[in-house]
C-alpha cells in the first residue's frame, strides 16, 4: 500500500496536491486537494455513490466491497458513468459502468490491491461522474495487512549464483550468500555441502555451518569450501550446496540450492613429438633425406602428429618433393619414427639451398614448436664450402654451424642458418635456426625455423616454427604455414603482431603505447599482459589476460582476467564464461552468461550486463553509468556522482530514463519525468506542483515493474528489465540554499546516502534535514527569495525551514526542509513501530515506552552512552517551554538530538 501522505502520485488526472493555506500560518503540504483539469458542465441531477463495506483489508482481493451508483431525476435514457479511484495502487474500479434506461442504480465490485508496503490504513475516495449530473463520491478505509516497521519487502536469502566454479589448485572456494529486501531483525540460515560427482574427503572437505545477518545488515556473507588438490587426472568434479533452517521474521529462501564445479588442474600427458636434430645437410645427389622424430614428455594415450615440408631457398618440385604425412604412436609407445623426403638431383648451378620440415598437431593443426632445416649442397659445381663471414656483408647462403657473427648484413635472396648473432643484424634475406644474443638487434627480412631470442627482433616476416624469448618490436607478420608461434616474449612500445600463434608469457609493459595483437591464436595456458587485444584474436583454454586493453567489439569466452581490464566505451567487449580474479578492475565491458567475479572486483564506468540476471545481488551499479555531460552541482556534496540516466547498465537498452517513463503509472496519466542537467534530479511537473527526487542507488531485482512511493517520500522505480533506481527527495534550488546557509557560516551541504542533508557547523555539531519532494508555486504577495523559517504547527516554539526560489519560468516556488533523524538506520534497528513523517514528526516504541514528537535540526557530538551500541532515549527538560518534557536521542556513535514532545 502506498503512503497516505499528501503529495502521493496517483494514477489519474487528479493529484493529492501540495497547497498553500490561505492564512499563510503553515504554508506546507496540506490535506488532499482535488485539482480538476477541465471545467465541469452545468449539472441538473445528482449521482450518489455508496459502498458496502466501506472499510476492508487490502487482502480482501477482487471483491473487497460492492458499490452502488444511484441517480435522481429522469431514468428514461441510459447513462454512462465514469469511475475513478484517488489511489489506484490501493483500490481499483471499472473505468465505466452504465445505468440502463429505466434503472436508477447499478452495482459494481471494488478490488483491493494487496501490496507488500507497510503504510498503515489508507483513505481512498471513489468518484462517479456523468454529463449532466453532480458528482457522487464515497470514502473508503483500507487497512494494511503488513506488520509495522521499516521493512517494505521480505528479506530474501539466496545463493548469489546457482553455479560456482573453482580451480582444483585454488585451495579454497568462497561461496557467497546474499540478503536482499528488508534489513529488519536478525536472520540466520544454515549451509551445507553434499556429494555429487565430487566426494567429500577425496575431492573436497565437507563444510556446514550457519550464516548470520544482524539487524540492519544486508548484502553478502560467505562461507568457504576447502578443495583437495590431488595429483590424479580425474576430470572436473561437482558437489552440491544447500541452504536451510532459515530463522528470522518476514524472511524467505529464494535460491536455496547451487553447485560448485571443481576444475581439474591435472591433464593427460601424451607427450609431444620433436626432431632429433634441427638441422641436417644432404648432398643433392643423395636422392633422399631421412629425419628422426622422437616422442618426449609422456606416453599417455595415442599421439598422432602430421608433418609437412615448407620451401625456403629450395623450391618444392624442383629441388625436393613436397611431402606430407602422419606419424602415430599408440599408448605407451615412445619409439622413434622417421620422415623421408626425396631430393631432386638437377644439373643447374644454383648453390646451396634449404627447406624445412615441421610437425603439428593432427586435431588442432597447431605447430609443435619443432622444425628441422634441411640444407641441400649443390653437386653441379666443385667448390669448397666457404664459412660464413664473421662481420660485414653475407652475400651467399651459408651455415654458420654455431659460429658467432657480429654486425652482419644478410643480402637479399641469401639464407643464413645456425648462427649466433651479436650487434646489429640487417636482414634483407632469410635467417633461420639461429640465436640472437643479449643486446643484439635483428632487423627486417624473413625469419624461419627455430629462433632463440635473447635480444630484439624487429620488423620481420616470420615463416618458421618458433621464436622463443627476448623482445619483439615494430611491425611483425607471422606468415608461417605450419602454425609457427612466438613464445615467452616481451613486446616493445607500439609493436604490432598479426597472424600466427602466441604461447607462454607475453608481456608489454608500456602503458601509453602497448603492443597490439591482431588475427592470431593464443595457445592454451598462456599469459598475456599489457597488450591491446583486437576482435580477431582467438584464445585457447585457461588463457590469462592481465592489465589488457580491449579493442572495439572484442568477444572473450572461457578466459581468465586479472588486473585492469579496459574495453572501448562505445563498442564494449563482451564477456562470457570468464573468471575475473580478485582485486581486478573492469571498465568498458558487457558481462554476460557465466562470468564469475572474484572478491573485491571493481566495476568501473562503462561496465554493462547483457541481462539483469547476470548482475550480482545487491551490487551497487550507479557508478557504472556515465556522468552527466554538463555536471555542475558544486553546491551539494553528493555521496555518488550525478549519473546520466539516458544510459543504462544493460546492453542493449533504450536507457533507464526511457524505461522509467515506460512504467504504467506514468504512461496512464501522460506524465513524463525529465532529468535536470546540473544535479541530475528527476523531475515531474503536475499543474503547479514540481516533484523532484535525487537518484542515489541503482541495483537489480527480479520483481515486477512498478513505481513505488516509499516512506519519507523516497521513490523506487522498478523497470521492466529488472533494474531498480532508488531516489530520495531532492533540493530543487541548491545554489540558493547553499548561499543562504553560508550567511549563517554554514558553507557546506552534504547529501547522505539515505537522502538526508547534513549541514556541518563550525563547532563540530551539525544540522540534519530532509527536503520535501515537492515544491509549489507561491501566490503570497511580497515573498522574497531565500531561506526562511516559520512556526512548526505540531510543536510550540520550534521552527520549520523553507526556501523560496524562482524557477526557470519565473515562478516563485516554495520548498520545505524538515528535521530528520541523524541516524535513521539506528532508529529502525533499535525501536519498534517506527514512523517518520513530514514536519520532522517521529513516533516509535522503545523498551515498552511510546514516543512521539518533532525532532530538532541540531545534532550535537558526544560519547557513546551504551556499551551495547544501541540507540538510547533519555528524559530532557522542557526546552521549548510548552510544558511538556522532551527527550534526548543518543545514537550509537554518541551524537545527540532533541525530540520535542508533541
Amino acid at each position: 500500500m502506498a503512503p497516505s501522505t499528501a503529495g502521493d502520485i496517483t494514477n489519474q488526472a487528479v493529484v493529492s496536491a501540495v497547497t498553500v493555506e490561505s492564512n499563510n500560518s503553515n504554508n506546507s503540504v496540506s490535506e488532499v486537494t482535488t485539482i480538476n483539469p477541465q471545467p465541469q458542465p452545468p449539472t441538473t441531477e445528482q449521482l450518489t455513490l455508496t459502498a458496502d463495506p466501506s472499510q476492508f483489508s487490502e487482502s480482501a482481493g477482487a471483491n473487497a466491497s460492492t458499490a452502488t451508483v444511484t441517480r435522481t431525476g429522469d431514468t428514461s435514457n441510459a447513462v454512462t458513468v465514469n469511475l475513478t479511484s484517488s489511489k489506484p495502487l490501493e483500490v481499483t474500479v471499472p473505468a465505466t459502468v452504465t445505468l440502463p434506461a429505466g434503472s436508477q442504480s447499478v452495482t459494481f465490485e471494488i478490488a483491493a490491491i494487496d501490496d507488500t508496503v507497510i503504510d498503515g490504513t489508507q483513505t481512498v475516495i471513489l468518484t462517479a461522474t456523468a454529463a449532466g449530473y453532480t458528482d457522487g463520491t464515497v470514502t473508503l478505509s483500507v487497512t494494511d495487512n503488513e506488520g509495522s516497521g521499516p521493512a517494505l519487502t521480505p528479506s530474501i536469502i539466496r545463493f548469489s549464483t546457482k553455479a560456482y566454479k573453482a580451480l582444483e589448485n585454488n585451495g579454497i572456494a568462497k561461496i557467497t550468500v546474499t540478503r536482499a529486501g528488508n534489513n529488519v531483525g536478525e536472520i540466520t540460515v544454515d549451509y551445507a555441502t553434499s556429494d555429487d560427482t565430487a566426494q567429500a574427503g577425496q575431492d573436497y572437505q565437507a563444510a556446514s555451518g550457519t550464516l548470520l545477518w544482524r539487524a540492519g545488515e544486508q548484502g553478502e556473507k560467505t562461507f568457504s569450501v576447502e578443495i583437495v588438490d590431488n595429483a590424479i587426472l580425474d576430470g572436473d568434479k561437482r558437489l552440491k550446496l544447500s541452504l536451510g533452517n532459515l530463522i528470522g521474521a518476514n524472511a524467505s529462501l529464494a535460491v536455496d540450492t547451487a553447485t560448485l564445479m571443481i576444475i581439474d588442474d591435472e591433464r593427460p600427458q601424451p607427450g609431444t613429438a620433436q626432431f632429433a636434430n634441427t638441422t641436417v645437410e644432404v648432398s643433392e645427389s643423395a636422392q633422399t633425406v631421412t629425419l628422426t622424430v622422437n616422442r618426449v614428455g609422456g606416453s599417455d594415450g595415442e599421439l598422432v602428429v602430421n608433418y609437412a615440408t615448407t620451401a625456403g631457398t629450395a623450391t618444392a618440385g624442383r629441388d625436393y618433393v613436397q611431402t606430407r604425412g602422419k606419424l602415430t604412436w599408440i599408448s605407451g609407445d615412445s619409439t622413434e619414427k622417421t620422415v623421408t623426403v626425396a631430393i631432386t638431383d638437377d644439373t643447374e648451378i644454383e648453390g646451396h639451398e634449404l627447406f624445412t620440415v615441421s610437425l603439428f598437431d593432427e586435431t588442432s593443426s597447431e605447430s609443435l614448436d619443432t622444425t628441422a632445416t634441411v640444407f641441400i649442397s649443390d653437386n653441379d659445381i666443385v667448390v669448397e664450402l666457404q664459412p660464413c663471414p664473421s662481420r660485414g656483408l653475407i652475400d651467399f647462403t651459408c651455415n654458420a654451424q654455431g659460429e658467432t657473427l657480429t654486425n652482419v648484413t644478410v643480402a637479399q635472396g641469401v639464407s643464413l642458418a645456425n648462427a649466433v648473432l651479436e650487434g646489429l643484424i640487417s636482414n634483407k634475406g632469410w635467417v633461420s635456426n639461429s640465436t640472437v644474443q643479449p643486446g643484439a638487434e635483428l632487423i627486417g627480412g624473413i625469419i624461419s625455423g627455430y629462433m632463440t631470442n635473447k635480444g630484439t627482433l624487429k620488423d620481420f616476416d616470420f615463416r618458421g616454427a618458433l621464436v622463443e624469448g627476448g623482445t619483439l618490436s615494430g611491425d611483425i607478420t607471422n606468415n608461417s604455414q605450419i602454425g609457427g608461434s612466438f613464445k615467452d616474449v616481451h613486446l616493445a612500445a607500439n609493436t604490432r603482431i598479426s597472424g600466427g600463434q602466441l604461447q607462454g608469457i607475453i608481456r608489454s609493459d608500456v602503458n601509453d603505447a602497448p603492443a597490439r595483437l591482431e588475427n592470431l591464436q593464443v595457445k592454451d595456458n598462456s599469459y598475456l599482459s599489457g597488450v591491446v587485444i583486437s576482435n580477431t584474436v582467438r584464445f585457447g583454454k585457461a588463457v590469462t589476460l592481465s592489465n589488457v586493453r580491449l579493442a572495439q567489439s572484442v568477444s572473450l569466452v572461457d578466459v581468465i582476467l586479472e588486473g585492469q581490464i579496459t574495453g572501448d566505451a562505445k563498442a564494449p567487449a563482451r564477456l562470457e564464461n570468464v573468471i575475473v580474479k580478485e582485486n581486478s578492475q573492469l571498465a568498458g565491458v558487457v558481462i554476460g552468461k557465466g562470468v564469475q567475479l572474484g572478491d573485491k572486483v571493481v566495476l568501473s564506468e562503462g561496465v554493462r550486463f547483457s541481462s539483469s540476471q547476470w548482475i550480482p545481488t545487491q551490487m551497487e551499479l550507479i557508478n557504472l553509468l556515465p556522468a552527466l555531460p554538463s555536471m555542475d552541482c558544486d553546491e551539494l556534496i553528493m555521496p555518488v556522482k550525478q549519473s546520466d540516466l539516458s544510459a543504462d547498465v544493460l546492453e542493449p537498452s533504450v536507457g533507464l530514463l526511457a524505461a522509467i517513463n515506460g512504467l504504467a503509472d506514468l504512461t496512464d496519466n501522460n506524465w513524463v519525468i525529465t532529468q535536470e542537467a546540473d544535479c541530475g534530479t528527476l523531475q515531474l511537473t503536475i499543474d503547479t506542483l514540481r516533484f523532484a527526487v535525487q537518484p542515489l542507488s541503482v541495483t537489480s531485482t527480479n520483481r515486477s515493474a512498478a513505481l513505488e512511493v516509499l516512506e519519507r517520500q523516497s521513490v523506487r522505480f522498478v523497470t521492466d528489465t529488472g533494474i531498480v533506481v532508488l531516489a530520495h527527495p531532492a533540493v530543487q534550488a541548491p545554489s540558493l540554499l547553499q548561499a543562504s546557509l553560508a550567511e549563517f557560516d554554514l558553507p557546506e551541504v552534504i547529501v547522505l546516502e539515505n537522502g538526508n542533508l547534513k549541514i556541518p557547523a563550525p563547532d563540530g555539531n551539525w544540522f540534519s534535514a530532509r527536503a520535501d519532494w515537492v515544491s509549489f508555486i507561491s501566490e503570497e504577495p511580497g515573498m522574497e527569495t531565500g531561506l526562511s523559517f516559520e512556526e512548526n504547527s505540531h510543536v510550540t516554539g520550534v521552527v520549520l525551514a523553507y526556501t523560496v526560489f524562482t524557477d526557470n519560468q519565473e515562478n516563485l516556488r516554495q520548498q520545505f526542509f524538515y528535521p530528520a533523524p541523524a541516524m535513521p538506520e539506528s532508529l529502525y534497528s533499535a525501536a519498534q513501530q517506527v514512523v517518520i513523517e513530514r514536519y520532522g514528526l517521529v513516533s516509535f516504541e522503545l523498551e515498552g515506552q511510546s514516543y512521539r514528537g518533532v525532532l530538532d535540526y541540531l545534532v550535537t557530538t558526544g560519547t557513546p552512552a551504551s556499551p551495547g551500541n544501541l540507540l538510547q532515549v533519555e528524559p530532557f527538560s522542557d526546552i521549548n517551554g510548552d510544558g511538556k518534557e522532551d527527550w534526548l536521542l543518543i545514537y550509537p556513535d554518541g551524537h545527540r538530538q532533541i525530540l520535542f514532545q508533541s
